[in-house]
């Protein structure tokens, strides 16, 4: 008669453990504190690739509640220095609908998810492609027979926070790589300031000249644009302390 018993009462307690699941209803749907039990992107699939400044824009839908507030969801980008995933509009009651943003290059995973992290949608891989930036000013610095410019850039400092030289220096060549496509130059000189800095003096972050046989005196030997003899040259990385001087802090 014991061993009845006390088979019946594990048998009670597993059920009791089953009825009571955290986050999930009788059917082993998941379901959140928000009354939300599905988030489903409708066209999105992983990976997704970007070049920094692009977006993408799409809907998920949300199911169990038609009445959610938004306040519910949370929008989740593993890395913001590399991809932001942000929220645009609301539609018809259950489509919320994202904007996808490529900001630096790298790989992050973007997706949403209530509040209480119960339910959540797909992970989605964004790969993004070069860098975002602004060119402050450029400066006409030619001379007789070859024809220079001077850029100043600034970037985001969390592009710079924390970053190898090698990663800064590829920051740098990409900037004056992409200048480069759109100009047709003997010389290509680039200074490098974190957003909020004064551009018109020295660089804060470093600064490169992209020049023929990596020499600015030659810069007259080759026709403008034809860049399949330049070379990277004059390189100079400041350390994070460094910058910190430069920029006053």
């Amino acid at each position: 008669m014991k061993r009845r018993i006390s088979l019946t009462a594990i048998s009670l307690v597993a059920m009791l453990c089953l009825l009571s699941g955290c986050g999930e209803t009788n059917s082993g749907v998941q379901v959140s504190s928000t009354g939300i039990t599905e988030l489903k992107f409708a066209t999105l699939t992983s990976p997704v690739e970007l070049e920094a400044e692009e977006t993408k824009t799409g809907y998920f839908s949300v199911k169990g509640n038609d009445s959610f507030s938004i306040d519910d969801i949370e929008f989740v980008s593993s890395d913001s220095t590399v991809v932001t995933f942000t929220y645009d509009k609301t539609a018809l009651n259950t489509c919320v609908y994202y904007t996808i943003t490529g900001v630096s290059s790298g790989t992050a995973e973007v997706y949403a998810q209530t509040k209480d992290g119960a339910v959540s949608t797909e992970k989605i891989s964004v790969t993004v492609s070069g860098f975002s930036y602004d060119i402050a000013s450029i400066e006409d610095i030619s001379i007789s027979n070859a024809k220079r410019n001077s850029i100043r850039v600034t970037v985001s400092e969390s592009l710079v926070s924390g970053k190898t030289d090698e990663q800064i220096q590829s920051l740098m060549e990409y900037i004056v790589l992409s200048y480069s496509d759109a100009h047709k130059l003997n010389a290509i000189q680039l200074l490098l300031f974190v957003e909020g800095d004064d551009t018109t003096g020295a660089a804060t972050v470093g600064y490169c000249t992209y020049a023929p046989y990596g020499d600015l005196s030659r810069a007259s030997e080759v026709t403008a644009g034809d860049y399949t003899t330049f070379e990277f040259c004059d390189i100079k990385i400041y350390s994070e302390d460094v910058r910190d001087t430069l920029r006053g802090k």
